[in-house]
């Protein structure tokens, strides 16, 4: 480290959170950020709120599942889906990591149903959202331990780091790896932090470029001992939520897990010092600072266009129609609409009772009211009540309806086991997610599976 980086270092003023609007490459991120208000408020506009709420629960667990990849740790969809109900694995190694997993999603459910939306988007924030997840998880798993001196250091809930750290190099041998500030400093930097982000400096109009800056900084940062992945993706959830940029709908952690390495090495690029005079006024490069929002807002954009497709409510009844024509196809294999072995599955063995295709109405009703009064529901099918307490029970027992008491009506679900046909490549498989150039998720419509069995 240069001598004058140790004094910019020291210097929070020195740290430039917002790229200026004479940068080179603001009017495109910017026209970037007008694009995901349209496309994030396009997202799931036609549902039902009841309906919306279910696809929420599915969409946290598909964000544990991708910022789990990012970070290395590819926990089955189906693993978290149980850990939510408790259902743990009785490995203990198993078990912590569905622990873990339970804790991002419990930590994005206080995001998406408004619990901290009492806390500014400051350092308190950064800390409440890393003390809500670490408090969560197991005692063996509050321990880091330094990997060139063998030293164990104690994960404190929502506490700045006390010591120096160094985080590694990727696969770039022209980027170097990031050591950032010293300890010392990280309060008076997470104060700068607040200051601009939390402050005046961020309007509805510079709002996503915020947010995309805010993610790098965060980074770059590093206030934490450990976590600050983690903590980082949050926190841009979080941010992008509360200025009505994103939704529980949608999540820019699965665009980032599907360019692990590319979105590693945005992240190296902003870490830059300025490359020339006019490269901003700080202690980093403003012009890669440009670079990193792009490629931040392009990638939630390309996630919010692609469950917008998804969750488009006459597209997802003409998937549950092919989901129910798939289900009377084949009546020899195993029923559902994952395969035996999937990722999606939970074991070789699944349900074995068809849903019978003649349900799409009560599956229709649902989906435009939001739910499905039982009394109503053999008038719905033309069926005697005994007759249509039949035809329900698969439904029932797949957990694609619920209720919440005998009498009450039946609400829908949606179940990691029959996403693969209902939510296309809504979950990519581990090997797909960690090696995938940028998805362009959003160029192509969602087709479910054939009778050939799905694909992903």
């Amino acid at each position: 480290m240069s001598t004058v980086d140790r004094g910019t270092r020291s210097n929070p003023a020195s740290l430039e959170l917002m790229p200026r609007e004479s940068a080179g490459g603001y009017r495109e991120i910017a026209d970037l950020g007008i694009e995901l208000i349209q496309e994030s408020a396009r997202t799931g506009a036609g549902l039902h709120p009841l309906v919306a709420a279910a696809a929420g629960d599915l969409v946290r667990l598909m964000n544990c599942y991708y910022t789990n990849l990012i970070e290395g740790i590819d926990t089955r969809p189906i693993s978290i889906e149980r850990a939510m109900q408790t259902n743990y694995a009785p490995d203990t190694e198993q078990r912590n990591l569905q622990i873990e997993a339970r804790a991002h999603v419990e930590v994005q459910q206080l995001i998406d149903h408004g619990e901290l939306d009492g806390i500014g988007l400051g350092e308190e924030l950064v800390r409440r959202l890393h003390r809500e997840f670490f408090r969560r998880m197991p005692e063996e798993m509050r321990w880091v331990v330094d990997k060139e001196t063998g030293d164990r250091a104690e994960i404190l809930p929502g506490e700045w780091r006390t010591r120096d750290v160094k985080v590694g190099q990727g696969s770039d041998p022209g980027i170097s790896g990031h050591i950032p500030i010293v300890s010392d400093m990280v309060p008076s930097f997470m104060r700068r932090f607040a200051e601009v982000y939390d402050g005046k400096s961020v309007s509805a109009s510079t709002a996503a470029i915020a947010a995309a800056a805010s993610h790098h900084r965060l980074v770059w940062i590093h206030p934490f001992i450990d976590g600050n992945g983690r903590v980082a993706r949050l926190y841009s959830h979080a941010f992008l939520r509360r200025w009505r940029l994103g939704s529980e709908l949608w999540s820019v952690s699965r665009g980032l897990a599907r360019s692990i390495e590319g979105y590693k090495t945005h992240l190296r690029r902003a870490d830059a010092p300025p490359q020339k005079m006019t490269d901003g006024r700080g202690t980093l490069s403003e012009g890669n600072l440009v670079d990193w929002c792009r490629y931040f807002l392009e990638t939630a954009l390309d996630q919010a266009r692609f469950m917008a497709r998804l969750l488009d409510t006459e597209s997802l009844s003409r998937r549950f129609r092919l989901f129910l024509e798939n289900e009377n196809l084949q009546p020899s294999r195993p029923r559902g609409s994952v395969m035996a072995g999937s990722m999606l599955s939970g074991s070789m063995s699944l349900a074995s009772e068809p849903i019978d295709r003649r349900t799409i109405r009560l599956i229709d009703h649902a989906l435009l009211h939001g739910e499905v009064p039982r009394a109503i529901v053999p008038d719905l099918l033309g069926l005697t009540e005994r007759q249509a307490r039949r035809l329900v029970l698969p439904l029932e027992n797949r957990k694609i309806f619920w209720s919440s008491g005998r009498h009450a009506p039946y609400r829908l679900q949606f179940p990691i086991a029959e996403c693969e046909l209902l939510f296309p490549r809504l979950f990519a498989p581990a090997e797909m997610a960690l090696t995938a150039t940028p998805s362009g998720d959003a160029a192509e419509e969602p087709v479910p599976a054939s009778s050939s069995g799905p694909s992903i």
